[in-house]
């Protein structure tokens, strides 16, 4: 019983976490690329745009200071 139950034990979580892990990474890149592909393009304009204001406003403060 016992090297039954640890052969079981053995074979059964690789046989649990593939399952897990290969829908998750199949699922993961189908579901997040085109999702955020249209929201990206603002975002990353607005992103930019922050960011470009926050390092202006930055040298703007060493350049006076």
């Amino acid at each position: 019983e016992l090297p039954g139950e640890e052969e079981h034990e053995r074979s059964a979580p690789p046989v649990v976490r593939i399952p897990e892990s290969s829908p998750m990474v199949a699922n993961e890149p189908t579901v997040s690329e085109p999702a955020p592909r249209a929201p990206a393009s603002k975002v990353g304009l607005w992103s930019l745009v922050v960011v470009g204001l926050v390092l202006a406003a930055i040298a703007a403060s060493l350049l006076s200071g």
